[in-house]
């Protein structure tokens, strides 16, 4: 249990600080975020959140060590994080530098 809070938490303020840097230097409108963007965004994070937690919970589970079930679900969370963010947000990048 505790695991899991202390990633929940931790993601939760990864998450904001990330969608404000991201808001600032990716997205093309960094005055006002569209509500799309700002759906699109949290939906990438709630599924990295799940893979995050379940893949952490269940290398605890097979393993009972810590270290190494923090460290695979780190991984795993982060390939899926940049495939999503990538997959979603990459005409973002596209229109934003074309227009410079």
């Amino acid at each position: 249990m505790w695991p899991s809070l202390a990633k929940t938490i931790s993601m939760l303020c990864a998450n904001i600080w990330s969608y404000i840097i991201n808001k600032r230097w990716v997205f093309l409108n960094s005055e006002q975020s569209s509500t799309s963007m700002i759906v699109s965004y949290v939906v990438v994070q709630v599924i990295n959140f799940g893979v995050n937690i379940g893949t952490n919970s269940m290398m605890l589970y097979l393993t009972d060590n810590t270290i190494l079930s923090f460290i695979v679900a780190t991984m795993c969370a982060t390939i899926v994080n940049y495939t999503l963010q990538k997959k979603m947000f990459s005409n973002e990048v596209l229109n934003r530098n074309s227009l410079l």
